[in-house]
């Protein structure tokens, strides 16, 4: 596509631009997409479903579809790495971890947006844990 700049930062040209420079758009997607579900059901599920336990449920199977799109597809198309559990004949467990050679060279805004997506996710859980710590109420009392 004539006058894209590949090497220009994220930010420029919003959503659309990203996805157009990325090597694996529809792989971005997915990487950002479950995330997004799990913590928009944490947020707004209770205000449609009173038990807390479908709720609990709902975000948890997103998560088990994040983990798994990671695993398999994301990790493999966005920065070539994948890793799984083999059983042997002898029923021990060995774990496989495979990467492309160093000579193949990921897209840069793949890479970038595989990392950001994984370590921000969890950064965005540990601050709503710690926020849920921090304004709990054990037995009733609120502590002010």
């Amino acid at each position: 596509m004539e006058g894209q700049n590949s090497d220009a930062p994220p930010s420029q040209g919003g959503l659309q631009s990203i996805l157009m420079r990325s090597g694996h758009p529809i792989a971005l997607v997915f990487h950002y997409s479950f995330k997004i579900f799990a913590i928009v059901c944490y947020f707004f599920l209770d205000l449609f479903i009173s038990n807390s336990t479908v709720t609990f449920l709902i975000i948890l199977l997103f998560c088990c579809a994040d983990f798994w799109t990671v695993q398999n597809i994301t990790g493999r198309l966005l920065v070539a790495l994948r890793w799984r559990n083999k059983v042997k004949d002898d029923g021990s467990e060995e774990w496989v971890f495979e990467s492309l050679s160093e000579k193949h060279e990921n897209n840069r805004l793949d890479s970038l947006g595989f990392w950001i997506g994984l370590y921000g996710y969890a950064g965005v859980w540990a601050l709503l844990l710690l926020a849920n710590i921090l304004t709990l109420s054990p037995f009733g009392v609120t502590f002010t």
